[in-house]
């Protein structure tokens, strides 16, 4: 088979895939928007009152950079969401295995078999894979009252298993997973069952500003625009690489009474085009999944005041608003009237 049939096989496998992670995810009553940039940092939003999800689907594991992961993390902030890599290789020469979590930069990534298992609530993963070692995460709880009611201390127990008594501490608190010989020791003292589920959907991860993955190559219209909304006051940009926004903003209000979500999905378009409706049409469709605000910031005159729905701005109306909280209002403004003005600054009332 030649190199380009190979991946165009892989590429086929990959859509398949995604097509039955959509398919379980709204079967199963979530709303979903795909994204359909392959090379995206998520190619999957899914909503669910129980859970928000943000999916990368990839057929090769070692095929994901840093920076899409880093971007993954940042937008899953922005979102509200959890972070999920569905995947069927480690690499060329290793499948991956079901039932395990394996990490990547601290995010899951499963199998399509774990994967739709966990959402069919047929059985949920127990053991991490890392670094070639295997882990759990412990029921602190259960330790705590078990160790207690034997009259055990943290010293004593943790010499009975051959761990430090640090290490007992951190499983009481479940701020560290254990290795699979430490919990069976531990189940085998304590005599209870202790091991706990692997939270998939609620996953928590560190994150950590990198510098070199924040708002880079920005040039042209867009960075003249995230030098005006700096300068407006905009306490958050992030300028992805690879998303279906432009730009996510956010803002801290600094009145009590205006604490509400301000963040805010943008699309820049400088000239009009062909693509421009489309483009349009997808940052509105992907603004009402994530019920976030959305916003087209053009380099040309618009003809109405919204385009496909979503609240459209000229750079030189946005040099006439002064702070974050007027960008706020004229968004409100011009999304319920849907009139296009020549003025949009908003006083303080």
């Amino acid at each position: 088979m030649s190199e380009y049939k190979a991946e165009t096989e892989i590429e086929k496998e990959r859509d398949e895939l995604e097509k039955t992670v959509i398919d379980n995810l709204m079967k199963n009553g979530f709303t979903v928007f795909m994204v359909s940039d392959s090379t995206a940092c998520f190619t999957i939003y899914a909503r669910h009152p129980s859970s928000t999800l943000l999916i990368k689907v990839i057929y090769m594991l070692r095929g994901i950079t840093e920076e899409q992961l880093y971007e993954l993390k940042r937008i899953s902030q922005f979102l509200g969401g959890t972070p999920i890599i569905i995947s069927k290789f480690l690499n060329k020469n290793q499948e991956m295995e079901d039932e395990l979590v394996y990490l990547k930069f601290g995010l899951p990534v499963v199998t399509i078999t774990t994967f739709l298992s966990y959402l069919n609530r047929i059985n949920a993963p127990l053991v991490i894979h890392h670094r070639g070692s295997f882990y759990v995460q412990l029921d602190g709880k259960i330790i705590r009252n078990i160790r207690k009611e034997k009259k055990l201390s943290m010293g004593h127990l943790a010499s009975m298993i051959g761990v430090s008594r640090r290490s007992v501490y951190e499983y009481e608190r479940e701020t560290t997973s254990a290795s699979i010989e430490t919990a069976q020791e531990l189940e085998k003292h304590l005599e209870a069952a202790l091991i706990k589920p692997l939270p998939l959907f609620s996953w928590e991860f560190e994150f950590e500003k990198k510098e070199e993955f924040e708002n880079i190559d920005l040039k042209g219209i867009n960075e003249e625009i995230f030098d005006l909304l700096s300068k407006i006051g905009i306490s958050d940009q992030f300028w992805p690489s690879k998303s279906p926004m432009d730009a996510l903003t956010d803002n801290q209000p600094k009145k009590e009474k205006e604490k509400i979500d301000q963040t805010m999905l943008l699309y820049v378009t400088e000239k009009k085009t062909s693509k421009t409706l489309n483009e349009a049409k997808k940052i509105g469709n992907l603004g009402r999944a994530v019920l976030k605000k959305t916003m087209i910031i053009t380099g040309f005159e618009p003809e109405e005041a919204c385009i496909e729905g979503v609240p459209a701005f000229t750079i030189t109306e946005l040099l006439g608003l002064k702070s974050p909280e007027e960008i706020f209002r004229a968004w409100i403004k011009r999304r319920q009237e849907g009139i296009k003005g020549s003025d949009f600054r908003v006083e303080d009332e």
